[in-house]
């Protein structure tokens, strides 16, 4: 069962995440990432990575903007004990313009703490959005 405590301690993995892409400290990736983790961003062309080097190599050679944000994190469990967390991103690029995207996260615990082990991140437009029908 999420506690309280377990949902500041995935909010604050999410911080940690944006400290590490915007400084470019890949150093820290272990204390994000699971060993096996995915991360999927091929909705704005890199292929998906494989595991924490893969990650790595990934983040040091995809362009990136110069500051992240994660918003609005919402922490769910499911039935079956998976830990999904939903968040928006805000980037800031050169010029001042802002992108927006979609993190969709699972995570898990581990005994070094709460790590990533799936990230898909997705375009935020209108069009994303799909509403109730």
């Amino acid at each position: 069962m999420i506690t309280t405590d377990n949902i500041v301690e995935i909010q604050n993995l999410l911080t940690l995440y944006t400290y590490f892409l915007d400084e470019r400290k890949f150093s820290i990736a272990h204390e994000i990432f699971t060993d096996d983790a995915t991360y999927d961003m091929s909705a704005f062309g890199p292929e998906k990575a494989i595991g924490l080097p893969a990650i790595v190599e990934l983040m040091r050679k995809t362009s990136h903007p110069l500051l992240h944000t994660a918003l609005s994190p919402l922490v769910r469990e499911d039935p079956d004990g998976t830990v999904r967390v939903i968040s928006r991103c805000m980037a800031a690029v050169d010029g001042g313009s802002v992108g927006v995207a979609t993190y969709h996260d699972v995570v898990r615990r581990t005994p070094q703490g709460w790590r990533i082990a799936e990230r898909l991140v997705t375009p935020r437009t209108r069009e994303a959005i799909p509403g109730d029908s």
